[in-house]
């Protein structure tokens, strides 16, 4: 044989030697190994550790934690507020008629607020209404019980109800008194109207001519005053203005009072002409308040000439 045969099978041998060991090692228990030891006598064995469950999910949070919720518990608060403020404001007799006027207009505006929320509202009760309905009645005494997490939520549900149409009834309330309020204040308007036809008046004769008279007096002494002051002041002036003072209204009135003299003569002659037999009633009265300013047109020039001269002279 060959050299590098004998060579070839000797390394076969070899190999063969080196692999069998570590096989019978992995079925044979290591020499170094401790056997299994059996539990002494007397000691309780552990037990084992329990599996950890998953973690359920959170229950949803509380109506009061929900935005349009918190928002309509607020806006309650505020209308009932503002209804306490208006039904004082009826009641005070000291609130003016603009006041009470403005009062229905106002009310108004909250009704419809309450409404445009209420609407925003109801959908949340329909969904926890819906949801309570899920989960069925409860069970019966002597029925098999329901899992914690179901009766937990079902309490949860039923108090979000119960909260939620409680609210909305809290609403429909102030609605209501809201239009009760109207009434009041239309109705305390009227009765005030009615009081003010019936009320007395101040009598002419008890009162109006005594405080008159009263006055008259005192009212002709200042005229006096006033007039005795402006001669003096156009006498210091001088002669001029002392005699224009005194002369210019007198030859104003005399002037007009020709004026006028002619120019009715003149008028009277054309309406002669035109003079019905029987005059109305009508026209009597109005030849009547002819004449009459006819003649107090000089006097009221006189002044107005007395006046602009007094003025002018300081």
């Amino acid at each position: 044989m060959p050299i590098w045969r004998q060579r070839l099978v000797l390394l076969a041998a070899c190999l063969v030697l080196a692999s069998a060991p570590g096989a019978y090692a992995q079925d044979a228990p290591g020499a170094g190994a401790a056997p299994p030891t059996e539990a002494a006598p007397g000691l309780a064995v552990a037990p084992p550790a329990p599996a950890i469950e998953p973690e359920t999910p959170e229950p949803e949070a509380d109506t009061a934690n929900d935005r349009i919720i918190s928002a309509f518990t607020e806006a309650l608060a505020a209308w009932a507020e503002q209804i306490k403020a208006q039904e004082l404001a009826i009641a005070d007799r000291s609130t003016t008629d603009e006041e009470l006027r403005a009062i229905p207009e106002l009310l108004e505006g909250l009704r419809e607020d309450i409404l445009g929320k209420k609407a925003q509202l109801k959908p949340k009760l329909q969904d926890a209404r819906e949801r309570l309905a899920k989960l069925g009645p409860a069970p019966k005494e002597g029925a098999p019980k329901e899992s914690p997490e179901i009766a937990a939520q079902r309490k949860r549900l039923e108090a979000d109800v119960a909260a939620i149409d409680g609210k909305i009834k809290q609403a429909d309330i102030l609605f209501v008194r809201a239009e009760q309020l109207i009434d009041a204040a239309n109705d305390e308007r009227r009765e005030r109207f009615t009081e003010s036809l019936f009320r007395p008046v101040p009598n002419l004769y008890s009162n109006v001519l005594p405080t008159a008279f009263e006055r008259l007096p005192l009212q002709i002494k200042q005229m006096f005053d006033a007039g005795a002051a402006r001669v003096a002041r156009a006498w210091n002036k001088g002669i001029v203005v002392f005699v224009l003072l005194l002369l210019a209204p007198i030859g104003a009135f005399v002037a007009m009072q020709r004026f006028i003299r002619d120019m009715a003569a003149r008028v009277d002659a054309k309406q002669r002409a035109n003079k019905p037999a029987e005059p109305t009633v009508q026209n009597c009265g109005t030849w009547a308040l002819r004449k009459t300013v006819r003649s107090t047109i000089p006097y009221w020039v006189g002044l107005i000439v007395l006046y602009l001269i007094a003025t002018a002279a300081g």
